[in-house]
């Protein structure tokens, strides 16, 4: 008789009512956990499809790079370089600078005109 009233006693206890919140609260606290793990993951998958782009594009800059440099120890590169950004020219050759005449360029723009002019136009004064 004592065991049935132990194993009733076990059952009372389990079933009751705070043990049942208990377990709720201790499911939804689990649950809520999972989620938080499920963003992060998100989060994560994120930023590596970020970081994959960025080192796609840096490996693409870092070959140009190379390719620039290689071309740089090359002579034909280095004088290439040297006349892009200088206006030097070897000891038989001759540099020849346009200029733009400042009289073509002031002449193309049209005169602004004010307000009481256009108006003056317009009537015929």
């Amino acid at each position: 008789m004592l065991d049935f009233q132990q194993k009733w006693k076990t059952k009372t206890f389990m079933y009751s009512r705070g043990v049942r919140i208990f377990l709720a609260v201790l499911a939804l606290y689990s649950l809520f956990s999972v989620y938080r793990v499920y963003e992060k993951k998100q989060e994560s998958e994120g930023d590596l499809r970020k970081v994959e782009q960025q080192t796609i594009v840096l490996s693409a800059k870092d070959t140009a790079l190379v390719k620039s440099i290689d071309t740089l120890q090359t002579d034909e590169g280095l004088e290439a370089e040297i006349r892009s950004k200088y206006s030097v020219a070897k000891e038989q050759e001759q540099v020849v600078v346009l200029v733009e005449d400042q009289e073509k360029a002031l002449s193309t723009s049209t005169p602004k005109k004010s307000v009481w002019q256009k108006m003056r136009s317009f009537f015929g004064f």
